[in-house]
């Protein structure tokens, strides 16, 4: 008995997912590394010059802000244990292809987005003060909520 699907068609929807999967990994990679040395700025043991343009771009402003730490926590170390999880999380979806799995990973990358969408308000209406490596994470987890929101409707 034949296959329901015709091959090229089953690849192209596998290869879709697979590519989902992939940019998800990487957006989760560079949102680590990009929280990491947001961390090493925060605690000072990381160079901001290169975003320490002018008083609308300041790293240095936003993450030494009262914004920066939720109860003592700085929400760089927060956005690197987030990053970990979905990496890891998708690494496991790509093995096992678990729906719940991916439920939940839309849970935490919408939490993520939401949560992101909240620190870039502050930046624009409290702080007037951008941080690039703020906007670089925020690009990370909206590329990761938008391609699990699309690895969920497939």
């Amino acid at each position: 008995m034949k296959d329901k699907c015709s091959q090229p068609i089953c690849d192209a929807g596998s290869s879709a997912v697979d590519r989902l999967t992939s940019l998800i990994a990487v957006s989760a990679v560079v949102g680590v590394l990009v929280s990491i040395y947001s961390a090493l700025a925060h605690y000072g043991s990381a160079p901001t010059g290169f975003c320490k343009i002018n008083e609308t771009f300041d790293c240095d402003l936003v993450n030494q802000s009262a914004y920066s730490e939720i109860f003592g926590i700085p929400v760089s170390i927060m956005g690197i244990a987030a990053y970990v999880v979905i990496f890891v999380g998708i690494m496991m979806y790509a093995q096992n292809q678990s729906r719940k799995l991916l439920d939940l990973l839309l849970i935490l990358g919408a939490g993520g987005l939401v949560f992101s969408l909240y620190l870039t308000g502050i930046e624009a209406f409290v702080l007037h003060t951008w941080c690039l490596l703020c906007l670089a994470s925020q690009a990370a987890i909206l590329i990761i909520a938008g391609s699990l929101y699309k690895l969920q409707k497939k």
